[in-house]
């Protein structure tokens, strides 16, 4: 199992070219980390697979969706 490159709280930069793509660029913190167990919740995931870990990031509007590690950019 690979360990997280982000934790609950951090502060990231959502980056993504097609999903939700209005919100490219955008900060938000990770509010939730987990490893995704099924197909059923990879397909509810912005760009995961079975197995990859997943975060659960909330805008400054209060809307949350769950990204893959390579949509998220970390601040210095």
């Amino acid at each position: 199992m690979n360990r997280p490159k982000f934790t609950w709280g951090d502060s990231v930069r959502f980056q993504s070219a097609t999903e939700l793509r209005e919100r490219s660029g955008t900060l938000a913190p990770v509010c939730g980390v987990l490893t995704i167990g099924s197909p059923e919740h990879a397909a509810s995931v912005l760009g995961s697979e079975v197995g990859a870990t997943a975060y659960l990031i909330e805008f400054g509007d209060g809307l949350s969706v769950q990204v893959a590690e390579m949509l998220l950019e970390k601040l210095p």
